[in-house]
């Protein structure tokens, strides 16, 4: 019998590497359990899941994003008209992100001129969505400079 090393990542958190040796089935056969892709038999499917309670395995969200480069990026486009709406807002943009596994980013844009510029230079990079809070959510310039770039916007 072949010898199965350990791959725990710190901590001692169980891998999907640990699961596969737990089921005994290879740790692509458990990807496809756990991204519900691929064709897995029913049985071989009970006895990953069943590996994965047992052994209380959790993907790697980090590794997934590397793996698969699937991660959501929105970004929270704003400048700073009241810091106090502005934290709260941002408060409860990071929490709705951490719950769905969603990056936030941030990013200022002033009402001065360059709001196109801004704009621009963040849609070459990989942003898959943006939302606007006050002031910017009014802003003609803003919403013109966003416009036909087929991302989806939520002005608030």
């Amino acid at each position: 019998m072949k010898e199965i090393r350990s791959s725990r990542r710190q901590h001692n958190v169980p891998t999907i590497t640990d699961v596969a040796a737990h089921a005994g089935v290879s740790p692509m056969t458990v990807s496809r359990v756990v991204n519900g892709k691929g064709s897995v038999r029913p049985a071989t499917r009970a006895s990953v899941e069943s590996a994965i309670a047992a052994l209380g395995y959790a993907p790697n969200a980090a590794a997934r994003a590397l793996a698969g480069g699937e991660e959501i990026r929105i970004c929270l486009l704003h400048t700073n008209p009241s810091l106090t709406y502005f934290s709260d807002f941002l408060v409860g943009g990071l929490d709705q992100a951490s719950r769905s596994n969603v990056q936030l980013v941030i990013e200022k844009c002033e009402e001065d001129g360059h709001e196109a510029a801004t704009i621009e230079r963040l849609l070459q990079g990989r942003i898959d969505g943006i939302a606007l809070p006050p002031p910017l959510s009014d802003s003609p310039v803003v919403l013109a400079a966003l416009e036909g770039h087929g991302i989806p916007v939520v002005a608030v």
